[in-house]
């Protein structure tokens, strides 16, 4: 499962920063209109439901990182507010003691809205993930590679896609049972993932097949990379215990097609012809005949 979570943070985008930002922005917002009416009513309408509005907006929105911050400042403000008006409903030991309990109120709404946001990401992820190897799924591989995609189209840069193929496995299966199947499959997972480097994205496609998407990379670094994808996957056998073979198709774009799923068109009709290992250039013509 360590895999699993490292797979998934890589195949998102950095998006987390600017998401913070804006949570705290909406919830110190939230918090000073909150303030101003507290203080206002002078203690007169119990505004403590309020306070929890930039407490759970921080919390949901920006993690911990915002979610912390705006419970000690929730509590701070409604103890400012109370010390600041004209007619406070509490002073002195009072203003402490009830300044405390709110703080406790704020932490426990602040602890509930993390857990379920965790929850809440926990099943996005499973949803994403492929739960034998790992590895992010069909769906997690088209969306990640989509948007690395449309990177190197904007740039005018070369993409390269590498499609692998456990060749037979339905014989080794039939062979040696479906628990050895598993591990080939497993062990293929670790080989595919060993040669991904951070700005590629990689996943089991179907039940004997991966794929990895290089963004940025032309024809050299593809097929440099294609020979340390071959020495990884060649230890396959010796750790399975029986003899496993792969066809691995390398597509090569001068520039970034259309979709991604014009490349992996072309990779997976190139699959059936392949032995071994073959290449071959993206073109319109190759998307169509694939």
């Amino acid at each position: 499962m360590t895999h699993a979570s490292l797979d998934i943070a890589s195949t998102e985008p950095n998006t987390q920063m600017p998401a913070r930002i804006v949570a705290a922005g909406l919830s110190l917002i939230a918090l000073a209109v909150v303030f101003v009416i507290d203080k206002e009513t002078g203690g007169k309408m119990s505004v403590l439901p309020l306070y929890l509005v930039p407490v759970t907006l921080g919390a949901w929105l920006g993690s911990r990182v915002v979610g912390i911050p705006m419970t000690i400042l929730s509590g701070v403000a409604w103890m400012l507010a109370q010390y600041t008006t004209d007619t406070p409903a509490f002073e002195g030991w009072d203003l402490v003691q009830n300044g405390v309990m709110r703080m406790v109120v704020f932490s426990v709404m602040c602890f509930l809205v993390l857990r379920m946001s965790a929850l809440r990401q926990t099943s996005d992820d499973l949803a994403r993930l492929d739960p034998m190897t790992g590895l992010g799924n069909r769906a997690a591989f088209f969306y990640r590679a989509t948007i690395s995609l449309g990177q190197a189209a904007v740039r005018a840069q070369p993409v390269s896609m590498v499609v692998v193929d456990i060749d037979r496995l339905h014989e080794i299966n039939t062979r040696f049972g479906q628990q050895r199947g598993d591990l080939v499959i497993t062990l293929a997972a670790h080989a595919v993932r060993a040669v991904k480097r951070p700005d590629d994205s990689v996943a089991r496609t179907s039940g004997d097949e991966f794929v990895l998407f290089l963004p940025q990379t032309g024809e050299p670094a593809a097929r440099a990379l294609c020979d340390l994808l071959r020495v990884s996957l060649d230890r396959v056998s010796s750790l399975a215990g029986c003899e496993v073979r792969f066809n691995i198709v390398l597509v090569l774009a001068s520039r970034a097609p259309l979709a991604i799923e014009d490349m992996l068109n072309v990779g997976e009709g190139e699959l059936r012809m392949a032995d071994g290992f073959r290449s071959v250039k993206f073109t319109e013509a190759a998307r169509g005949a694939g």
